[in-house]
Parts: C-alpha cells; structure tokens; sequence
C-alpha cells in the first residue's frame, strides 16, 4: 500500500514540474533588452563567399 502511495506521489511531482517548465519557459519574448520589438525587426544577412568542393566561389546572392 505504501509503495502505490510513494509511486502516486512520485508520478504527480514528475507530472507537475514538467508542467511547470512547459508553461514557464514555453513563453517567448516578444521585446530584448533595448525594448525593441522583435517581431517586427527585419534584418537581411549579409552577403559572403565560400569555396564549394570543387573550388567554385558561391556567394549567399546566389541563391536569391
């Protein structure tokens, strides 16, 4: 009977911290640090060269 008791607990305690971490850390920022809005900052990366395997430059453009 004790052990059914002490599984019961057991399982509630590992049911309510996975609860826990799911809505605390589930929550998303929608500002940083600067109070910047980050859902509507749109950046554009930067354009750089590689070297493919056969020693071909390829530029990020490339792919536009």
């Amino acid at each position: 009977m004790k052990k059914k008791i002490l599984l019961a607990v057991l399982l509630l305690i590992l049911i309510g911290g996975a609860s826990y971490d799911y809505f605390i850390y589930s929550k998303k920022p929608t500002q940083n640090n600067s109070g910047v809005n980050i859902k509507n900052v749109k950046t554009k990366a930067p354009d750089f060269k590689l070297k493919d395997l056969d020693g071909k430059e390829i530029s990020l453009s490339d792919f536009k």
